[in-house]
């Protein structure tokens, strides 16, 4: 997701070499025109390789499907070094009887969003429409209205898709602001390891594929019932860790206290699943009762 200022060198010819791409030509002639944006420069966030850019050969006689995996890898380059996309954001606050909210928004410059939008949806945000010019203190009409019954669902079941993007942002979800912030650039393993994860509960039958789903099994769903109230199944402890790396950084502590509290935790938490697993195995292997 990220380059180096060495890389990043090397991608206006890049970008020139898409000014003939069929679609891509307009915003192309425009970022050789303008300043790219750097948002997506920096070496500290460079994991195991650089993120994907295209290498300034032109694209010859391409299968549909190669031809749309090199569009994609073209189209989120010229993304990622546009100008910003900015919004117009309007909320408005009706009383009557209870409080009613609306939000609004108009998108005043398409900036990075124009690389695959048309013209006209440019100007357009499907999650929040633009909203009617009202003044504060207008009384508007009741023209329609409705109850409407429904019912909750519950969310949908990860896919392998679905869960490596689960991995990349569990931080979000932690209520301690802190670990939260500890966590803002990393998430559950890399992105070198978290396929693996999932290939390795597919492997120890912790989960099965169902056509797309990934579903958990028996297993797996033992081992959830023993381990999902330990620190070590919370992303609470990523976010700790985190924080105790950036600690070291900072000088607030050292490597040989933090290694030794990994350590510890290590022989702790491998004695209580080890006794715990124990109880796995015979509830497993007992028979079945109909």
């Amino acid at each position: 997701r990220y380059i180096g200022d060495d890389v990043f060198a090397t991608v206006p010819p890049l970008i020139a070499s898409l000014t003939d791409h069929p679609q891509f030509a307009k915003q192309a002639l425009f970022l050789g025109e303008n300043t790219l944006n750097k948002r997506s420069v920096n070496a500290k966030k460079v994991t195991d390789h650089h993120a994907i850019l295209t290498t300034g050969i032109k694209a010859g006689s391409l299968s549909k499907d190669h031809q749309a995996i090199y569009d994609m890898v073209a189209g989120r380059m010229l993304e990622a070094f546009h100008q910003e996309c900015l919004k117009e954001v309007t909320k408005i606050t009706i009383q009557s009887g209870i409080t009613f909210m609306a939000n609004g928004t108009v998108i005043r410059s398409a900036g990075w969003r124009s690389v695959f939008n048309d013209v006209e949806d440019d100007k357009k945000d499907e999650d929040n429409p633009a909203l009617p010019k009202v003044k504060k203190g207008e009384a508007l009409p009741i023209v329609n209205k409705a109850l409407l019954e429904k019912q909750t669902k519950p969310k949908a079941m990860y896919n392998e898709a679905s869960l490596l993007k689960s991995l990349e942002t569990c931080g979000k979800e932690i209520e301690d602001e802190e670990l939260r912030y500890a966590m803002k650039d990393s998430g559950l393993g890399t992105p070198a390891t978290r396929a693996a994860i999932i290939e390795t509960l597919l492997t120890r039958e912790y989960i099965i594929r169902e056509k797309r789903n990934l579903v958990p099994t028996a297993k797996g769903l033992a081992v959830y019932e023993i381990v999902k109230e330990k620190r070590i199944a919370q992303a609470e402890l990523t976010g700790a860790w985190e924080k105790r790396l950036e600690e070291i950084r900072s000088g607030g502590t050292s490597v040989q206290e933090f290694k030794t509290e990994i350590i510890d935790y290590t022989r702790s938490i491998t004695q209580e699943l080890l006794t715990d697993g124990a109880a796995i195995s015979s509830q497993l292997a007992a028979p079945a009762t109909v």
